[in-house]
């Protein structure tokens, strides 16, 4: 983040999870215990003299001042002091206890260099490292643990309830440096592992990589670090009616069910601010955003939904849904920014082509693991519950009555009908209909089933008469026309030899699922077809093969370095003559372009992993091929 006196960081006091899955009494690491605070840094040079305050520069920020628990680590140029002074201090609270240790520096032993700071406790003393020297070896006990937010590069005040802004002197509360490392620990390194940290210095590859820490190897010599990019944070999200709650303006939503004429980029989006609200507690869209493409997905664009759709389940599934329907493929990269493209517009990255010169290549078969030209889907049905009333002046039968649903549209089929009234006196269902040649002995009603309306009949004399009832109804069978009576919300496809799939039958036999989606629910409408019709469709024409039926290879590339620009399902070039992969066109190589189906970055062996070929992203290979590899990047500098 950023204000007008310099940018930091924040990293909010979210609480590390219980096995029970309630909240611990701490975040990131336990205070409480031994620990291990440590930092790898290149501070700028100061200017001036300090005169009216001290000169802070804020390295590492968890301490609350209203409570006096909590750590903070900052240098210091004392009042009055000459710019060549600029001492390392240490400030830690235990809520009783509030101590500030220092070690006198010079801006010699500062300016422009890069330097490792490390603060352990272990068995209650207290240790600060500059470099391999220890510093500072004072007892400190009690638990230091707050509630206050870290911050990086600022100082925050609880007391104030705001940041600690420079003074005339533009450097009282903020740090100017670049950050190399900073590590935390639940435990306190010991001598040895602080040497081999120093020795390390700052590795000549870094990658990039903002998630969380799933796993910590430490086995080998080099411990290796396994993280959680925010694509799979947010892709294993859990959605709901309680993480959607509310009505938002606009009536996009009500809770997790997703309005009629609501845009697929519009619902998104709206999922990725409460996700990030979630995990991060902003809305801030710097966190985890959807880059539309240029000519292809803006906000309010994309598919419009024809019936409500229940967002319960996974963000991963959620996704799949929309994407089928909308016709296009998505990218959760590590970095949490979704970027999202039509099918039949996917770019080729910068005209990259790789060859068996400078990478290797090998043939990973024929895959068919996710092919389907035939497809049985299900929506979901809820069943609801309602009741109505009307007056009627009749004798012997009255006019047919129809079943509303709850808010004034469709006409439905009942599924039972219950609490009958005549005038406040319950009356009987009969079994003879109007078209029977008698009639019944009594004031009663009779339910037509095949056209879902309700009659009414007297023995008395023409009069006024209110009826009320209940009755129960889902949405699988609305009041629709005769010839659209077989709409459901089942779908099986193809069903005719002139659809998608069809022909992919005939040439590769047949690739049957059976997906349940109840997040779908029936359209209103009596003349589009259903959701489900839409998206057994899409699934089938993407998943059947290629644009000839043709089932593809599928591809391993492994390149010597990283390459950053690309992401899953760009094309890119490839050919290995040697393996017949691509071929000679009057004396020109004619690579192979293909898709690229996962991408794998090795650290710091500065190998990128690509697997390249098949057919598009479905919600069978997503998970595998996206988050998998997404959960596998390591790192050995740890």
């Amino acid at each position: 983040d950023s204000d007008t006196s310099g940018r930091f960081l924040k990293i909010p006091d979210k609480k590390v999870k219980n096995a029970n899955g309630t909240d611990s009494a701490f975040s990131i690491v336990d205070w409480s215990q031994d620990f291990t605070l440590a930092f790898y840094v290149q501070l700028a040079s100061l200017s001036g003299t300090s005169t009216s305050d001290p000169i802070n520069g804020v390295l590492f920020d968890k301490y609350d001042d209203s409570t006096n628990k909590g750590i903070m680590i900052y240098t210091q140029t004392p009042q009055g002091s000459a710019n060549t002074v600029r001492n390392l201090k240490i400030r830690i609270g235990n809520g009783t206890t509030n101590t500030i240790y220092t070690h006198t520096m010079t801006s010699t032993d500062w300016n422009n260099l890069d330097k490792h700071i490390c603060v352990t406790r272990t068995n209650n003393v207290l240790k600060i490292y500059v470099e391999n020297t220890e510093v500072i070896s004072q007892t400190f006990t009690g638990d230091v643990t707050s509630t206050a937010d870290i911050y990086i590069g600022k100082e925050y005040s609880e007391t104030a309830s705001a940041l600690v802004e420079p003074s005339s002197t533009g450097r009282y509360g903020g740090m100017q440096a670049t950050y190399h490392q900073m590590r935390l620990y639940s435990r306190a390194l010991s001598t040895s592992e602080i040497s081999t940290w120093v020795g390390l210095n700052a590795p000549t590859i870094s990658l990039k990589f903002y998630g969380r820490i799933w796993k910590i190897d430490e086995r080998n010599a080099s411990n290796k670090c396994y993280l959680k990019g925010l694509g799979s944070v947010a892709l294993n999200s859990r959605i709901d009616s309680s993480l959607l709650t509310g009505s938002p303006s606009g009536g996009l939503r009500v809770e997790n069910v997703y309005q009629v004429g609501a845009d697929f980029t519009d619902i998104i989006q709206d999922m990725l601010t409460v996700i990030n609200e979630k995990f991060f507690g902003t809305s801030n869209s710097d966190i985890m955003m959807i880059n539309y493409l240029h000519e292809q997905k803006a906000v309010g664009e994309g598919y419009t939904l024809r019936a409500p759709y229940i967002a319960e389940g996974s963000f991963l599934d959620i996704l799949n849904d929309l994407s089928v329907l909308d016709e296009s493929t998505f990218t959760f990269m590590p970095t949490g920014i979704l970027q999202i493209e039509e099918n039949d517009s996917l770019l080729t990255r910068g005209g990259l082509i790789l060859s068996n010169n400078n990478c290797k290549i090998n043939d990973g078969g024929i895959d068919d693991s996710n092919i389907c030209n035939h497809l049985f889907v299900c929506g979901g049905l809820d069943v609801f519950s309602s009741s109505s009333s009307v007056s009627r002046t009749h004798t012997g039968w009255s006019v047919a009555t129809l079943f509303i649903a709850a808010g004034g549209t469709p006409d439905v089929f009942p599924i039972a009908v219950t609490d009958v009234t005549r005038d406040g006196t319950v009356i009987p269902a009969t079994n003879i209909s109007p078209t029977d040649s008698g009639n019944p002995s009594a004031n009663s009603y009779f339910v037509d089933n095949q056209t879902g309306k309700l009659y009414f009949y007297s023995t008395t004399s023409s009069a006024s008469h209110t009826y009320a009832w209940s009755f129960t109804y889902n949405l699988n069978a609305a009041k629709v026309p005769s010839t659209n009576k077989t709409k459901s919300i089942s779908k099986i496809f193809p069903k005719t030899s002139s659809d998608a799939g069809w022909d992919s039958i005939i040439k590769n036999g047949l690739y049957a699922r059976k997906l349940s989606i109840p997040r779908f629910a029936p359209s209103l409408n009596v003349i589009t077809p259903h959701e489900i019709d839409t998206f057994a469709e899409n699934f089938v024409t993407a998943n059947k093969g290629d644009s000839n039926d043709n089932i593809q290879s599928r591809y391993e590339v492994k390149t010597p370095s990283f390459i950053g620009h690309i992401i899953e399902n760009n094309k890119i070039g490839i050919y290995n003559l040697t393996k017949g992969i691509g071929s000679v066109v009057s004396g020109n190589i004619q690579p192979v372009y293909l898709q690229i189906k996962s991408i794998e970055y090795r650290y710091p062996d500065s190998q990128t992993k690509l697997e390249v070929g098949e057919f598009l992203y479905d919600s069978f290979d997503l998970e595998n091929s996206l988050v998998e590899d997404v959960r596998s990047t390591q790192s050995n500098q740890f």
